[in-house]
């Protein structure tokens, strides 16, 4: 699938540097492989509860000899299988510098969709590093609401020679540890709503899947961002620096056919109120639930602006009509 349209760049999104996808000679920060303190998880204490920032210290400079991994808490939930996705929350540090150089347990940051067995693909952004270096760790016959963490250098633990973003080289060692949070649901779960407001076209659909938008008697839209709920999900609310997972489909009003849609692939994870995302998706969704699929009018002003996006046929007065399938949140 190609890059979903309503994403955005940004700080987290920026494209990696070429010295980090190309280099193989990059400059470690860390000392040749044997000075310094003990070796893999001899060098660091991790504790602290599943689902909370883990709580890590280093016992001086760190030195591995290959990776190793542990699971450090086993979860209670759903064993996972081949094709099936979860949404982790990570830590990475530098075992050189004993320092943590990125997580995604607060609200600046959000996690990543881990789907068990599918093809990898070549990082091109921060937040792939830790997402490409996640997915290594989860495997077939692990429980949601685990803790796994492993230990080695760049190349071993984030499959890259070293990432100057965070301030790692490619001989430092790298601490990872990676929380099994929750898996998606596989469409909305919820109380269907009756009173639909006026403005929300009708959705056409195929053996229950969105595929567009009928406007015929909606009526023109106005200059606000509006939202609306077709089902009524009982999930969590969707909190701000959340990794969102949904299924959706969009279409100018007025046009023919969607631009854009994620029904007939897989669904999609994403930073929610992170800038990720076009303005009126930050916005709406914060504070939606769990299982809801939701009904989104966007404006230009919050939507692609008065360029528009020409590539999908989007121009600068477009009034952009979403469904969105609020499936996991965490």
């Amino acid at each position: 699938m190609s890059t979903p349209l309503f994403l955005r760049p940004g700080r987290r999104t920026a494209a990696v540097s070429a010295a980090l996808l190309l280099s193989v000679s990059l400059a470690a920060c860390g000392s040749d492989e044997g000075e310094g303190g003990a070796t893999g998880f001899d060098a660091v204490e991790i504790s602290g509860e599943v689902g909370s920032a883990p709580e890590v210290a280093f016992d001086g400079e760190m030195n591995v000899d290959g990776t190793e991994t542990e699971t450090l808490a086993e979860g209670d939930g759903a064993e996972l299988a081949a094709g099936d996705s979860v949404i982790v929350n990570y830590w990475i540090g530098n075992g050189f510098t004993g320092e943590p150089v990125d997580d995604s347990f607060d609200d600046k940051t959000s996690g990543a969709l881990v789907t068990l067995g599918a093809e990898p693909q070549q990082p091109q952004t921060i937040d792939q590093v830790a997402s490409a270096a996640a997915s290594r760790l989860v495997e077939a016959g692990t429980t949601v609401g685990s803790r796994i963490a492993t230990v080695g250098t760049a190349p071993e633990v984030l499959g890259l020679p070293g990432v100057p973003e965070l301030g790692i080289g490619n001989l430092d060692p790298v601490v990872l540890v990676v929380d099994l949070v929750e898996q998606p649901l596989e469409g909305p779960e919820g109380q269907d709503v009756q009173d639909v407001p006026s403005w929300v076209p009708e959705l056409v659909e195929r053996d229950g899947v969105p595929t567009g938008w009928d406007f015929q008697g909606t009526p023109e839209p106005t200059d606000q961002l509006r939202s609306a709920t077709l089902v009524e999900g009982e999930g969590p609310e969707v909190e701000k620096g959340d990794l969102l997972v949904a299924n959706y489909l969009g279409q100018v009003y007025g046009g023919d056919e969607p631009f854009d849609e994620s029904y007939s692939g897989e669904p999609v994870g994403f930073g929610i109120g992170l800038g990720q995302v076009i303005e009126g998706w930050d916005e709406a969704l914060v504070g939606q639930t769990v299982g809801s699929r939701v009904v989104l009018a966007i404006p230009p002003a919050q939507g692609y602006g008065e360029q528009g996006s020409p590539q999908a046929g989007i121009e600068g007065d477009d009034t952009l009509y979403f469904v969105v399938d609020v499936l996991g949140a965490a």
